[in-house]
């Protein structure tokens, strides 16, 4: 800017010098140079210009330039980073496929194992039935047989059959008839002392004697399925009498509460059957004297004579 100052002062002076020396032969000489320096001073002026607009140009087409590399740099950026999402999204893909195929291998090995464990199952079950019926085979079953009563016309005979109506023989069967009247009889002055005694021994001695002495034993051995074990009580001329009859076999003891009261010049029966402690079965002609608790053991003893007892006493 300076410089085309200096220029324009430069005119100006040359201008003005040749003012005051100016002749009429070189005025027109002295006016073109003005005009000539005045034209070399409007051209540099328009040089100066367009050197500016030009670097302006320049500046901003290198700017350009910049942005457009930018520009192509992030486009690049982009386009690789598409590619990886691109093989990701593929590398994903292919992991689910992988995924799926192996939760379809765990889905058919759990279905297999599940088939293995039901055919294990069955294969246990069938197992267990085998042992089970080797194991009944040998001691008889669930089943250890039932006692039917029946009086013989009017004669002073009852028949007591130990049958087995299960699938498996019936071993060491032992069929033992008491007869709690004798019991009665042998007890009675013995539990006359008891009741002023404080020792339960003598007592239970006592019972034990009498058990043996009013009680039959039957050997049966074995008791093949389908078969019976018959035996006949002769009954004496008394208005009734009271027994228990127990049928033991190696797989458990089934007994049973006899009772038969003379009625006319025939015998009528009331029985309950027991096994495992409970009432099975009632039947007979007349009404069950005992129910609710089956006699075992020395209680047996004690619970018939009380029963005997009650009943002489009524």
């Amino acid at each position: 800017m300076l410089l085309y100052l200096a220029l324009i002062a430069g005119c100006l002076g040359s201008l003005f010098i040749a003012w005051q020396s100016a002749t009429p032969r070189n005025w027109v000489t002295y006016l073109s140079l003005v005009f000539v320096l005045l034209g070399a001073a409007g051209t540099i002026w328009v040089t100066s210009d367009s050197d500016k607009s030009t670097k302006v140009i320049i500046d901003k087409s290198n700017k350009i330039s910049e942005l457009s590399l930018n520009l192509y740099s992030l486009t690049m950026k982009l386009s690789q980073t598409q590619n990886e999402l691109k093989n990701k999204a593929v590398a994903q893909a292919d992991i689910q496929q992988i995924l799926r195929s192996k939760s379809d291998e765990i889905a058919d090995l759990n279905r297999k194992i599940a088939d293995s464990q039901i055919k294990l199952g069955q294969q246990n079950e069938k197992l267990s039935l085998q042992n089970k019926a080797t194991v009944d085979s040998v001691t008889g079953g669930d089943y250890n047989g039932s006692l039917e009563v029946m009086v013989i016309g009017q004669e002073n005979l009852v028949e007591i059959s130990y049958i087995n109506e299960g699938k498996f023989t019936l071993y060491d069967a032992i069929l033992e008839i008491e007869d709690l009247d004798i019991t009665n009889e042998i007890l009675q002055p013995v539990f006359d002392k008891f009741t002023t005694s404080k020792s339960q021994i003598p007592m239970m001695t006592a019972s034990y004697n009498a058990k043996a002495k009013a009680t039959s034993l039957i050997d049966i051995g074995n008791l093949a399925p389908g078969r019976g074990q018959r035996t006949v009580l002769s009954l004496p001329e008394t208005a009734s009498r009271h027994y228990v009859i127990y049928a033991r076999a190696r797989n458990g003891q089934t007994t049973l509460s006899l009772t038969m009261k003379r009625v006319g010049r025939t015998w009528k029966s009331t029985w309950t059957e027991y096994k495992n402690g409970k009432i099975t079965r009632q039947g007979g002609t007349g009404r069950s004297v005992r129910s609710g608790h089956c006699p075992t053991g020395s209680e047996t003893l004690i619970v018939g004579f009380k029963s005997v007892i009650d009943s002489n006493s009524r």
